[in-house]
Formats: structure tokens, sequence, C-alpha cells
């Protein structure tokens, strides 16, 4: 029992690490968030955000959790590697779906959201933070699945890397004010994804044989988890 025990703990340090060495840049940006907006500024900035999170959560569709529970409960290594193949193929491709129209309908959302359409270009941004960023989650769910921790913790940094510098050099070196900052959240997941995927893709191959049949047990796990993940949201920015 010590040996498994001590092995959960292991991976359960490194993933709490991993998030706080990713949440080190928000830490870092927020002063500069705070001297560089004006207050109305920030508000357009902070429901965009809280739009990214709820957009991210229907991306899901609970198929990162899916994935980690399926993972676990398939024993063959083969077995595990059509789950990830399907999951990686099939997610984007849904995400995709759902993205194009709502960026299309960009201008519209911003005067539902912000109260006017001339914000439609942030919520373009927004719209395609949140799909990359949903891409990301389903990745780091895949290394949760392998118990990569250290990989993880890797990832999360490379990421809170890659926001901090492309925020600070839009939003100062371009004075792109809440471009920049969206700008910065969008290049985290997207320079993340160009240098995990290709290899990770590589690796697990195209493998779409009898899909409909090996999605729909998948399906009907994850999309019951949307209603209480939706309501954790609300709580979380009701007051806002």
């Amino acid at each position: 029992m010590a040996g498994p025990t001590v092995e959960i703990a292991r991976h359960t340090l490194a993933y709490g690490l991993g998030f706080v060495v990713g949440g080190l840049a928000r830490l870092v940006l927020m002063p500069i968030i705070a001297r560089t907006l004006t207050a109305e500024e920030y508000g357009v900035y902070a429901l965009l955000l809280a739009f990214i999170t709820f957009l991210q959560i229907a991306f899901e569709l609970g198929l990162v959790e899916t994935l980690i529970r399926f993972h676990h409960d398939r024993p063959a290594a083969e077995e595990r590697r059509r789950l990830r193949a399907l999951v990686f193929v099939v997610m984007p491709a849904v995400d995709l779906l759902l993205a194009v129209p709502l960026w299309l309908a960009r201008e519209p959302i911003s005067l539902a959201l912000l109260g006017t359409a001339g914000h439609g270009h942030l919520v373009g941004i927004a719209i395609v933070t949140a799909f990359f960023g949903t891409q990301l989650a389903l990745y780091l769910g895949h290394l949760r699945a392998e118990d990569r921790s250290r990989q993880f913790v890797l990832v999360m940094a490379l990421r809170g890397l890659a926001a901090l510098v492309t925020t600070v050099i839009l939003v100062f070196g371009f004075d792109l004010g809440i471009e920049g900052f969206l700008l910065g959240q969008l290049a985290a997941p997207a320079v993340v994804l160009l240098v995990t995927l290709p290899k990770l893709f590589a690796s697990l191959g195209l493998d779409l044989e009898d899909a409909g049949r090996r999605l729909r047990p998948m399906v009907g796990y994850g999309l019951p988890l949307l209603p209480s993940a939706l309501g954790m949201w609300a709580l979380s920015y009701v007051d806002a």
C-alpha cells in the first residue's frame, strides 16, 4: 500500500505545482492590468474572460474527464491509444463546428454581452481563445490520464511563459490594450499546442473505425457533467 500511496501523493503534488506555476503569469499580469486598463476597459476584459470560460466548458462537452475515466477503464495499451486517437479528432472537429458560427456572429454577441457591436473583434479573439484553450485542456487531460505529472508541470510553465511574454510585447511594444491582453491569452494555448501536438498525433495516428459506436458511451458519460460545470461557472460569476 505504501508504494501506490506515495506515487499518488507525488503526482498530486506535481499537478498542484503545475497549477501554481501556470498561475504565476496571471499574478504578474494583475498589477500590469490594473495600471494599464481603465475601469471601463477592465470591465470589458473581465466579461470577455468569463465568456471564454463559459465557452470552454461548452466546447469540452465533458470529454476531458471522460477521456481520463475511460482511459483507466481500458487496461490494454492499444485500446488506450485508440481511445485517445478518437477523442483528439472528434472533439476539435465538434468544437470547430460550434466555434465558426459563434465567430461569424461576433458582432451580435458583442452587442448582447457588452452593449455595443464595436467590440466584435474582441469577442472574435475570445472565441478563438476558447477553442484553443479547450484543446489544451484535452491535452492536459491526456497527460493526467497517462500519469505524466512532470510533463504536466512543464506544459503549464510553458503556457504561463507564453502568455506573459506575448502580453508584455503586445501591450507595451504595440500599445494594443485589451486586444493585447486577449491575444496573450490566445498565444498561451496556441504555443503549447504547436509544440506538443505534432508528436502526439504522430504517435496516435488516425483511428475512426466504428467511431459512432465507440463514442456513444463517452458522450453519455460526458454530457451529464455539463450542467454541474455550468452551475459552478454561474456561481463564480453571478455577482460580477
